[in-house]
């Protein structure tokens, strides 16, 4: 890929008529000197050696942060864009378990959010092996799902990153490609209907944001349909929503009418969502 810049200014000459070859000579020599483009201006390290000093805590997040806001400015590549490779160095560095699995929780939540990055600039191909890909998500489903649930946690915003990210790119159906993964898929579906129906633990019974139920019912309905063979504890999962709809359970909860369910949880109407959106998928595995 070339890139263009603009020659630097001359001072005025006597106006001549210019030979049209030697123009066009001189714009392909201008081609040829440019330097190709590069996928990433940040250059500092994210890990360490082991034994030598880490890297301040409040150093690394300015690092992390520093490098999610150019990534998410990045248009995502083309499979023959031959900047791809740059970037795999760092992304290769983002899953490092000194980030994966550090001690401060906003340096985990922006390595998550810069990975799930990496996963959108390199689509349809992530530059991760299968034993790399469970770590990522497991600190997904284990940390970031269950954080959801907390709408002022203070780094809710990575979070939801996180989630809009696999959601529109469709990149957490790379769950279902990993060898072993059923039961961190089926981690994945109960913590999602756990934080939209109010029973995840440490929630502080805030309101949670329309877009955090939208974006889990996109992913849900993802792994759903990409699963080669639903695990049967995510079907049970789902269909245990529905008790929702019992009329004892909605004689308990002082309700009348079938309506009013939107108004006991989010986890019954995602529930509904994720069975419509995969008739076929749900039928074949109930």
């Amino acid at each position: 890929m070339t890139r263009l810049t603009r020659k630097r200014a001359r001072s005025p000459e006597p106006a001549q008529e210019e030979d049209p070859d030697q123009q066009q000579d001189g714009e392909f020599e201008m081609a040829d000197d440019a330097e190709p483009e590069q996928a990433l201006q940040f250059d500092e390290p994210l890990t360490w050696k082991a034994g030598r000093g880490a890297i301040p805590v409040a150093d690394l997040l300015r690092r992390l942060k520093k490098l999610y806001d150019e990534m998410a400015s990045l248009e995502q590549f083309g499979e023959e864009d031959a900047v791809r490779d740059q970037l795999i160095p760092k992304a290769t560095e983002l899953a490092n378990s000194m980030l994966l699995m550090h001690k401060d929780k906003g340096v985990r939540a922006y390595a998550l959010a810069c990975i799930v990055q990496t996963f959108r600039l390199l689509a349809p191909n992530a530059p991760y092996n299968p034993k790399q890909l469970k770590e990522i998500f497991t600190l997904f489903v284990t940390t970031v799902l269950p954080a959801l649930a907390s709408p002022s946690d203070p780094y809710q915003q990575q979070h939801l990153a996180a989630l809009e990210s696999l959601s529109a790119v469709r990149s957490i159906a790379l769950l279902a490609d990993i060898p072993g993964a059923d039961a961190l898929i089926v981690q994945l579906f109960a913590n999602c209907f756990d934080v939209l129906s109010g029973n995840m633990k440490g929630a502080t019974g805030e309101n949670i944001p329309k877009a955090v139920e939208y974006h889990m019912t996109s992913v849900l309905v993802t792994l759903v349909q990409e699963c080669e063979k639903l695990p049967s504890a995510v079907v049970e999962i789902i269909l245990a929503q529905f008790l929702r709809a019992d009329p004892a359970t909605l004689a308990q909860a002082g309700k009348r009418d079938i309506r009013d369910l939107a108004d006991i949880s989010p986890a019954y109407n995602m529930a509904r969502s994720v069975c419509s959106g995969c008739a076929n998928e749900m039928k074949g595995a109930i």
